[in-house]
């Protein structure tokens, strides 16, 4: 090989050298930056994960407070109901009941 021909292949290597340097810079800086995005976009989701789950959470909670309202008024009604059909006991005239079981005329 003559020496002009060593040095035109030495120059289109090391062009081929310098084009692929600045692809591999430019293929690092887009890795870069799509590692910074999966970063922030976890991060969105960690947050949005934790809000979730306080939502949730203070509907579980309402949930059973009104579980227990219902609890307690379905308890409080069927004692009124208990009270309403009591067979030991009868209602008088002005309202109020009296017992009317055997020993009820030792009452009177």
């Amino acid at each position: 090989m003559s020496l002009p021909l060593v040095f035109c292949r030495k120059t289109a290597i090391e062009a081929e050298l310098m084009k692929c340097k600045g692809e591999v810079q430019f293929l690092t800086h887009q890795l870069l930056e799509a590692i910074q995005q999966k970063v922030e976009l976890s991060q969105e989701l960690e947050a949005w994960q934790e809000d979730m789950q306080l939502v949730i959470n203070q509907q579980l909670k309402a949930q059973q407070q009104d579980e227990k309202k219902r609890a307690a008024s379905h308890t409080k009604e069927k004692r009124e109901a208990t009270k309403l059909w009591n067979p030991f006991q009868r209602s008088n005239n002005s309202g109020l009941t009296e017992k009317s079981g055997f020993f009820s005329i030792f009452n009177r």
